[in-house]
């Protein structure tokens, strides 16, 4: 009633708790202008509003067609995916075929091209889901799919101009999904989490990437502006919420933390999971 299902579980909404979010718990005071009011001591922060969800992805599209000229072998640190995810061996051989695949917030230039290319992979149809995909086409040259199809690889493409919250419309449809760096985008992350998981085949494979923010702790006061990192993400969800979700998964590849090579740079510490796994057979 009052909180969203993972897996089994039920994480609760702001102000309620019990095993099925139907008690009455405090919550701390706050105003529809602070992150405060969507925070959860179990979650984090995983559903804002859509006005807050609408100022984070305004403040994403400004950015990228501010740097509309980027080179799409570069994109958006594909260089740092690929290193953390070792090339992407543990996909398959080069030249496997990934089946019907689909990469949920893809952005201008995906992620998944740099794969397909470095490991000759092959697909029977190729899937891109990005909420600001007919802004990035009409606006940004370098978008890899502005002409309809993914420039660089020969097959089928599909380009839906929508958020993988709409993913929900896709039932076991997938053989291949891969997101990266996308959570903290989204309006509501468990409800993301729960249609990926719905969207794959059986056995079907996960290319994963995100954050985990519990080291953050609670959204800081009312701010009369917010900085960068908080205006473009609003979703800070805890590692148990990570954990609930990979559990529906036999893991084939995983680094965490600081292992990772993204996760260490200078200026960064941070935590999280860069994972590759099949989806289990679970009622």
């Amino acid at each position: 009633m009052h909180g969203e299902n993972l897996l089994g579980k039920c994480f609760c909404l702001p102000g309620w708790g019990g095993k099925e979010c139907d008690e009455v718990v405090s919550k701390d005071p706050c105003t529809n202008k602070d992150d405060l009011c969507f925070y959860t001591e179990e979650a984090g922060v995983y559903a804002i509003s859509l006005d807050r969800w609408h100022l984070a992805q305004e403040a994403e599209l400004a950015t990228w067609n501010a740097n509309s000229n980027n080179n799409p072998d570069v994109g958006d640190r594909i260089d740092e995916h690929m290193k953390d995810f070792k090339e992407y061996v543990d996909v398959g051989a080069d030249g496997a075929n990934l089946g019907n695949f689909i990469e949920v917030g893809s952005g201008p230039w995906t992620q998944s091209l740099a794969m397909m290319k470095k490991r000759s992979f092959k697909v029977d149809k190729y899937v891109i889901m990005e909420p600001g995909a007919i802004n990035y086409s009409a606006n940004m040259k370098s978008t890899v799919y502005r002409h309809g199809q993914i420039d660089g690889f020969d097959g089928k493409t599909v380009v839906i101009n929508a958020g993988g919250e709409h993913l929900d419309v896709f039932q076991e449809s997938f053989d291949t999904l891969m997101m990266i760096n996308v959570l903290e985008h989204v309006n509501n992350g468990i409800s993301m989490l729960r249609n990926l998981y719905n969207a794959l085949k059986p056995g079907g494979m996960l290319i994963f990437n995100d954050r985990w923010w519990d080291s953050e702790g609670k959204p800081g006061s009312v701010r009369a502006t917010m900085d960068m990192d908080v205006l473009y993400h609003p979703i800070r969800m805890k590692q148990a919420v990570f954990e609930q979700f990979l559990s529906g998964f036999d893991k084939i590849y995983e680094i965490r933390d600081q292992d990772s090579y993204a996760f260490t740079l200078p200026g960064r510490d941070y935590k999280g999971t860069y994972y590759i796994g099949r989806k289990k057979n679970m009622c």
